[in-house]
């Protein structure tokens, strides 16, 4: 049958449509394989942080236990400290003893523990 020109012109379209399909599915698929990629490597990485923030956050809190315990051991330490400065304080300036050859085997042991 005939059909002619208009016919051809069709064809022609129909053709030039469908390898202009199949170019654009080749890039498409390419440039799609290169964006899923991509994100691949990205969520990698994001889950790599994340393993590396879970791990500095468990430090961070068995620093803060630590450092909790060394500070009321500090306390402790230093409120005997303040007990036994005040009992000094006490033999010095209450006592008015400045002579350590007065000083009871209690008051010297004392001075050493302030000391």
């Amino acid at each position: 049958g005939g059909g002619g020109m208009a016919l051809g012109k069709t064809m022609l379209g129909a053709a030039t449509l469908g390898v202009g399909l199949m170019v654009g599915g080749v890039i498409f698929s390419l440039v799609g394989s290169s964006l899923s990629s991509k994100a691949d490597e990205a969520w990698s990485q994001s889950l790599k942080a994340e393993e590396e923030v879970t791990k500095i956050s468990s430090y961070l809190d068995a620093l803060k236990k630590t450092a909790s315990k060394y500070n009321d051991a500090i306390s402790s330490v230093n409120d005997i400290y303040q007990r036994h400065l005040l009992m000094l304080s006490y033999i010095i300036e209450v006592q008015k003893k400045n002579d350590w050859n007065t000083y009871s085997d209690g008051e010297k042991l004392t001075v050493e523990k302030v000391v």
